[in-house]
């Protein structure tokens, strides 16, 4: 597992940094993810959130692996709640403290806004908007107008996985 803010890979613009976050998927169930605590708000209110991010992959939608495909079976995720997203030790793995949903599905605390898939056939990096459009999501801040957004990859391709995060919207209305 890695997490940085590094440059981007060629033949993307080289002279720009973003979020990379990289990991070994070796059991079929891989959650890359980073958070921002947001403060602020109305205490103990609801909130309807929309999320748009451009991210960097190289994972051709048609391509195949195993576990599924690393372009089709890579499922970006974005939530929020007041509660801070951390690993929790279950047995002898690791899990998200909150309800993520598995892969493919949404969960209380996270929508699924699409797959890391790329056009083409070429594994070369290129830069895809995901985003909630159509989704309505909420959330509900703690009571001292505190509540963290999340982003991150959902896999069940077994394999090793670098992704970038070059833009982030988050909308609370």
């Amino acid at each position: 597992m890695n997490f940085s803010h590094d440059t981007l890979p060629a033949p993307l613009d080289t002279t720009k940094k973003a979020l990379k976050l990289e990991g070994n998927n070796h059991n079929d169930d891989l959650f890359l993810f980073t958070k921002k605590k947001l403060t602020g708000l109305a205490p103990n209110t609801e909130y309807k959130i929309s999320f748009e991010f451009v991210l960097a992959s190289n994972f051709p939608t048609s391509s195949i692996g195993v576990g599924g495909g690393p372009g089709s079976a890579t499922y970006v995720k974005a939530g929020a709640s007041a509660t801070e997203p951390k690993k929790v030790a279950v047995a002898n793995f690791y899990e998200l403290n909150l309800k993520k949903g598995n892969q493919s599905q949404d969960g209380d605390d996270a929508l699924v806004l699409g797959t890391l898939g790329i056009s083409g056939d070429d594994f070369v990096y290129k830069l895809i908007e995901r985003n909630s459009d159509g989704q309505t999501f909420k959330a509900k801040t703690d009571g001292e107008g505190n509540l963290w957004v999340f982003v991150g990859v959902d896999s069940g391709f077994e394999g090793i996985h670098e992704f970038y995060i070059t833009k982030a919207n988050i909308r609370l209305k």
